[in-house]
Formats: C-alpha cells, structure tokens, sequence
C-alpha cells in the first residue's frame, strides 16, 4: 500500500512531530508498506 506520512509543520512541536513522523515511516516501511514522508512545511524529506 503507499502510504504519506504528513508531519512537522511550524509549530514549536515541529521537532517533536518530525520525529514522530520517521518512527511511524519506519514502521510502515518494515510491515511492507511504500511511505512517503512529507514535511508539511517544507515538502518531501
């Protein structure tokens, strides 16, 4: 399945969502999944 992962932005919890964002990228991507990680203030990581 392909699947986007939407996280950051410009709040003060940028950092913390970026990260959130990987973890749940990564665990897509080892269950089998095609991920697209996307920073929703700057575009694709």
């Amino acid at each position: 399945m392909k699947i986007a992962v939407i996280a950051g932005g410009l709040s003060p919890e940028r950092d913390v969502s970026l990260s959130s964002g990987c973890l749940v990228a990564n665990a897509l991507r080892q269950a089998g999944h095609h991920v697209l990680l996307v920073d929703a203030y700057e575009g694709i990581i």
